[in-house]
């Protein structure tokens, strides 16, 4: 667990304006160590906090906490992105930290890097930041804050109050279930709240209630486009190739700070004890065995880039239609086991089993549990403890469990065994 505030150390300011009222020190702390810390080139200083109006922070958070809780990080992050997610945006002509909150449903992410030289008004940020915070932890962080800023402007009761405002919003929003449902909907599209119009919003209450709510709201990272959407849950409703899923245990309930990988990793090791598999690869005879179909598959002509998945039949089989999306083995193997981990955690009655590459918790989820059910950790870590970390000990541990070169690099590079820059050969 990380511990998360947001927090004023000092007021400065006077009282004629919002902005004056509440300019003051902020310091953002992740575990005692401040985000904010910077050296003033100007003052001669290093100081753990920015002087700031801080009722810009503020403002900035509220308008966009359903974004910064709900929209994960794309691998390009785009200019509308950025503007919504770093607090480098928040403008003013003030230096703002780079510090970008991005949030997978479950957990915040927090990233930040240490400049090498002072900006224009002579700040520069001094520490790297890669933190998951507890969403609960972040909510709490905000709202505290939040109130702060608000009981300061207060004090002066001829000041227009805008916080105050934002924050009885968000409040409404969040007590609301139809339209918390619905600002989590537009945020993971990549919309402020109220953005989009009635009728698109309707039309995804109708594919989720044909598809399920989890599904559609997790496909939403991918794409705001609602026919792109519907085109793609057909591809996959109507998949050839059938798997059964039968033998697939529930996913454990999560727990408080478990980590969506944590979690995936946990069930894969359920879902082997399970099925009694004992240690070592998997062979193609026995995965084809657990999925009750044949290996490897043909790839689907209807596979549209980038969505993927299953789709649970609704006569009460356990029978589930799955879009093949590439005709290699190994991808094919780590592609079914994700689904079995992406079974094993949407509740039963959503029929739409979704695969993409974004970084939601659901996807992440799904992602783990292929490398654990593939290629347990244990066993991986003995190999390398052994053969090394080397790129011919990556390829000879691919070969062995029969997965790709990135799964094993990535799951190398998640244990901090090696280096993320070794990653860099396979994009």
């Amino acid at each position: 667990m990380n511990d998360f505030s947001i927090s004023v150390t000092d007021w400065f300011g006077a009282p004629d304006s919002e902005s004056n009222a509440s300019f003051g020190a902020l310091r953002i702390d992740v575990d005692g160590r401040p985000c904010t810390e910077v050296h003033d080139a100007i003052a001669r200083t290093t100081r753990p906090a920015i002087h700031v109006p801080t009722n810009l922070v503020a403002e900035w958070l509220l308008t966009r906490w359903w974004r910064l809780r709900w929209k994960p990080r794309p691998e390009a992050p785009g200019y509308d992105w950025m503007t919504a997610h770093s607090m480098a945006a928040i403008g003013g002509g003030h230096a703002w930290p780079p510090l970008e909150i991005s949030g997978d449903g479950e957990f915040v992410q927090l990233s930040l890097r240490r400049e090498d030289r002072p900006d224009v008004a002579g700040i520069r940020y001094l520490n790297d930041v890669s933190v998951d915070v507890e969403g609960a932890d972040f909510d709490a962080a905000v709202d505290a804050f939040c109130a702060t800023v608000e009981d300061r402007i207060a004090l002066e009761p001829a000041l227009t109050n805008n916080i105050r405002e934002l924050a009885r919003e968000l409040r409404d929003e969040r007590r609301d279930p139809d339209l918390a449902r619905r600002c989590r909907w537009e945020a993971r599209a990549g919309f402020d709240p109220g953005d989009p119009l009635d009728d698109w919003i309707e039309a995804l209450k109708r594919l989720a209630s044909q598809h399920g709510d989890t599904g559609i709201e997790d496909l939403l990272a991918k794409s705001a486009d609602y026919e792109k959407l519907a085109r793609a849950i057909d591809a996959v409703k109507q998949a050839r190739v059938s798997v059964d899923l039968s033998a697939v245990p529930a996913a454990p309930k999560r727990r408080r700070g478990q980590r969506p990988w944590e979690r995936g990793s946990q069930a894969a090791q359920a879902a082997r004890k399970k099925l009694n598999l004992p240690q070592g690869p998997i062979s193609n005879e026995t995965l084809a065995e657990i999925l009750g179909t044949r290996l490897p598959l043909d790839a689907d002509p209807m596979a549209a880039p980038g969505i993927g998945g299953g789709y649970r039949a609704d006569d009460g089989s356990s029978s589930t239609r799955v879009l093949v999306t590439s005709g290699r083995a190994t991808s094919q193997r780590f592609y079914l086991c994700r689904l079995i981990g992406m079974a094993s955690a949407i509740p039963a009655q959503d029929p739409l089993l979704p695969i993409t590459d974004t970084h939601t918790a659901l996807q992440k989820l799904g992602r783990s549990f292929g490398q654990e059910f593939l290629c347990p950790w244990n066993e991986l870590e003995a190999f390398v403890a052994e053969d090394g970390t080397s790129e011919e000990s990556i390829v000879r541990a691919a070969e062995r469990y029969q997965v790709s070169e990135l799964l094993i690099a990535s799951t190398l590079v998640n244990h901090g065994k090696i280096d993320r820059a070794r990653l860099e050969r396979f994009s």
